[in-house]
């Protein structure tokens, strides 16, 4: 099991449940566990083996065997989601992980084994106002058709340890805060060079323009122009829709096509999404869902009508 750090302060991250990705690492059929662990607070540092990220090799009679060591996948730093994809077209699935503290880059060796690449790919993760942006989540996707996946990143909120707002609950106690005490954050996209590295593209292509508080990203053609789209659901503040320009700019519709609010006009704590036909009429919809009621929100579905 992994673990995060837990203190009276209330800080934001220990609110948050962490990244699981389930994949065949090791080319033998069977699906194998990853795990994302957090850290201790205030050093936001994993201090010993309850913080590690955690990797499960399934032993295909049922049990799983942890080869977290041997993989060399413990990671550092406070973990919050996980993405897998293949970068580099070598048939092997790599391992991104969105942190709280710097992101990292795991490259598969194709022999049970990993290779931390961050510094190399330039994936530590991007900064606003001088301090490293809190990522919660990430997807792969070739957004340009160059047949190379590029790397979306989903920022959260400006956060800072021990330095969280003191909010008090009914009961006259401290209590964790509303996400609305917290700025907004831009994500990020980097573009897949083909040589190991990544080019933050988030201004040009018009991503770093749109704040909020994303939690997950999801990809689809919505419009069948033979691009991504992409759809991040936001926690309290409106979703945002990336249309793909032709790979080179992407607009924010999410107002224009439906998809920024609820039904009632107001926007929810959104949390994952998914974003595929539901109804099999061959356009991709959107399966949005949120916090529980206590955040003002349920989970919802948007359907692509039929042209």
């Amino acid at each position: 099991m992994t673990a995060n750090g837990i203190t009276e302060n209330k800080n934001q991250p220990q609110t948050m449940v962490a990244g699981v990705a389930l994949f065949d690492y090791d080319g033998d059929g069977y699906l194998d566990v990853f795990l994302v662990g957090g850290a201790a607070i205030p050093s936001l540092v994993k201090e010993s083996p309850k913080y590690w990220n955690r990797l499960f090799h399934n032993n295909h009679d049922g049990t799983f065997t942890d080869v977290t060591e041997k993989a060399g996948l413990a990671g550092a730093g406070y973990g919050s989601g996980v993405a897998v994809g293949d970068y580099d077209n070598d048939g092997w699935p790599d391992l991104f992980l969105a942190n709280v503290t710097g992101n990292q880059l795991f490259h598969n060796n194709g022999d049970g084994t990993f290779t931390d690449v961050t510094a190399k790919a330039g994936l530590a993760g991007a900064k606003l106002n001088g301090k490293k942006m809190w990522s919660v989540g990430a997807g792969w996707f070739d957004y340009n058709n160059d047949g190379l996946l590029d790397l979306f990143v989903v920022n959260y909120c400006q956060w800072e340890v021990n330095k969280d707002p003191y909010c008090m609950v009914k009961s006259g106690v401290r209590g964790f805060c509303h996400p609305n005490h917290y700025g907004p954050l831009h994500n990020t996209l980097y573009r897949n060079n083909g040589d190991g590295t990544f080019t933050d593209v988030s201004a040009e292509t018009g991503i770093a323009s749109h704040f909020g508080k994303g939690m997950s990203v999801s990809f689809a053609d919505y419009d069948g122009d033979g691009y991504l789209d992409a759809f991040v659901a936001n926690d309290t503040t409106r979703n945002f829709l990336f249309h793909n320009l032709k790979g080179k700019k992407f607009a924010e519709v999410g107002i224009q096509a439906g998809v920024a609010y609820a039904p009632d006009g107001r926007a929810r704590s959104g949390m994952g999404s998914d974003f595929r036909d539901v109804n099999n009429d061959g356009l991709p919809d959107i399966w949005h869902t949120a916090a529980p009621r206590l955040l003002y929100s349920e989970p919802w579905l948007f359907e692509q009508p039929e042209a």
